[in-house]
């Protein structure tokens, strides 16, 4: 199943990434929500959907090279 929102991305534990755990970022605009730990996996999966929900439609932004 193809991604609805391939530019919203929900970063691992690793750390290799340089955001905390588990942050949600739009690559597009460059939003981002960190979530604190502990946390319900019900609440991070309403809180990743309403993120998604809200970065759908974002333009593409242009970064200087």
């Amino acid at each position: 199943m193809k991604p609805r929102s391939p530019w919203v991305v929900a970063h691992d534990a690793t750390g290799q990434s340089g955001h905390p755990p588990y942050t949600l970022e739009c690559e597009r605009c460059g939003a981002t929500v960190v979530q604190g730990l502990p946390v319900s996996v019900t609440h991070y999966v309403a809180m990743a959907t309403a993120f998604e929900r809200e970065h759908r439609r974002c333009a593409v932004v242009r970064r200087s090279t």
